[in-house]
């Protein structure tokens, strides 16, 4: 087995070492992102089983519209993103783990993913 230091060698790359304030933003966007997720699956689920709506239903679509309304602010780019930039970090956050082209996608696609359970549960709660 190779050590990581003999991998370097051989490929010829070195890896890029960011500040640490680089490594604590992408902690905390990851932590907002688990969060978000969590709350989009949250609507689904009360979307599909027919879940009662409940506080915590308008706690999950508050926090998704104000991400969008971040996003928008922000001319769609996280300001989380924005300030990794100015430490020196190139990617973005879906580009941590998706193709530049996917990761340009992953609003839109979200947005669209996010449009669906807001409003068959808007529709359920005003008919």
């Amino acid at each position: 087995m190779r050590s990581n230091r003999s991998e370097e060698l051989v490929s010829g790359r070195t890896p890029q070492r960011y500040p640490a304030i680089v490594y604590a933003l992408r902690s905390i966007h990851v932590l907002i992102a688990t969060f978000l997720s969590m709350c989009l699956v949250y609507l689904y689920y009360v979307m599909l089983s027919a879940s009662q709506i409940t506080p915590y239903v308008s706690g999950a679509m508050a926090a998704l519209v104000a991400e969008g309304i971040v996003f928008l602010g922000f001319r769609r780019d996280c300001p989380f993103s924005i300030w990794q930039r100015k430490y020196g970090d190139e990617k973005g956050f879906f580009e941590l783990f998706l193709p530049k082209s996917a990761a340009r996608a992953a609003f839109p696609v979200l947005l669209i993913m996010s449009a669906v359970p807001f409003l068959a549960i808007l529709w359920r709660a005003l008919r």
